[in-house]
């Protein structure tokens, strides 16, 4: 990524609110807007002893009924999951490529490999995808890079078969591919 892609992507975060919005998500804020409350998986990475409190409540104390209601509509390892294989990927790359493209499939294949549920497959696809697109190129440009992530969006969207409005990782890439777009034009 060249200096100025980089720093068209930092103007862009800072236009779209990124920093406020993740200081709101990790204050426990009532981010998620479709469904009024706060993205509380946060809490779950939080240290024993820390507090997080949401409505008067503090969270992280309740982080085994958070598993528990994670539990109620998955398995309960989501946290656990993309901690590990993220953890994976820090460790695959120590000593790995140094091509932006080799260096995302990498990646992709270890979040395949390395995270269950659909998460790990997700994730895994989008960074794949954007390798197949990057390819052995040294340094990426804006215009490669809004299409890379295309490339990423549409491969989740064929894994996943997501749509608009479903609750799911398409409804905040499509809308950063789109600013992204719009950026460029």
């Amino acid at each position: 990524v060249t200096d100025d892609v980089l720093a068209a992507l930092v103007e862009l975060g800072r236009a779209a609110q990124v920093p406020a919005a993740r200081a709101a998500m990790l204050r426990g804020d009532r981010i998620n807007t479709t469904e009024d409350r706060s993205v509380l998986h946060t809490a779950l990475r939080l240290p024993e002893d820390a507090e997080l409190v949401v409505d008067g409540r503090d969270v992280v104390a309740d982080v085994d009924e958070l598993t528990q209601l994670d539990a109620a509509i998955g398995d309960a390892d989501h946290g656990s999951n993309m901690e590990r294989g993220m953890t994976a990927v820090v460790d695959g790359l120590a000593d790995g490529p140094a091509q932006p493209g080799p260096l995302l499939k990498k990646a992709g294949m270890t979040l395949v490999s390395k995270v269950g549920g659909a998460s790990g497959p997700l994730y895994g696809t989008l960074m794949l995808r954007m390798a197949g697109t990057i390819g052995d190129t040294t340094e990426i440009d804006a215009p490669m890079l809004a299409a890379a992530l295309r490339a990423g969006l549409a491969g989740v969207v064929e894994r996943g078969h997501a749509q608009s409005g479903d609750k799911t990782m398409f409804d905040a890439l499509n809308p950063a591919c789109d600013a992204l777009d719009a950026a460029l034009a």
